[in-house]
């Protein structure tokens, strides 16, 4: 069963959204998209606030193509989809945009041709690090980002 939340502004949708993390001491790991860098940030202001509170310290990244650009050029890393993978696995908390999602759903970070990569290379190895995915404000996602969602939840 696929639980979707549909409280209004301000009833605690982005915080029931890290609860099962929360709870599950981070055996739980999450990813969340927010359709916006300022959204991003605010909610990681808020979340690091939260897990304060509740003592504790998850392992926290902010992921976007500038970031998978980051740890190409500071490691030996050389496609963006191994990069994007060693970023996931390596974190509690992954808070991303929806593109970032989109791009996995099209096979952007796989490989083709003879040496290439199962279509699914990327969203399965997620689907395996991550227990839970969160897509905030899902209403302002734009029409791709959405067709991304809707295909992954009816896959599995």
């Amino acid at each position: 069963m696929l639980p979707i939340n549909t409280a209004i502004t301000g009833d605690g949708k982005s915080l029931a959204g890290q609860l099962p993390s929360l709870i599950g001491g981070w055996n739980h790991k999450l990813f969340a998209m927010y359709p916006t860098n300022e959204l991003i940030r605010d909610q990681m202001r808020q979340a690091q606030s939260t897990w304060r509170r509740w003592q504790q310290e998850p392992s926290l990244t902010i992921m976007d193509s500038s970031e998978l650009d980051r740890k190409i050029e500071s490691t030996e890393i050389d496609q963006r989809g191994a990069a994007l993978l060693s970023i996931l696995r390596n974190h509690d908390v992954t808070l991303t945009n929806p593109d970032i999602f989109h791009y996995v759903m099209q096979a952007f970070y796989v490989r083709t041709g003879q040496i290439g990569d199962a279509p699914d290379k990327i969203f399965a190895r997620m689907v395996g690090i991550f227990e839970q995915f969160t897509f905030d404000e899902f209403h302002i996602f734009e029409t791709p980002q959405i067709i991304s969602v809707l295909n992954a939840v009816t896959d599995q």
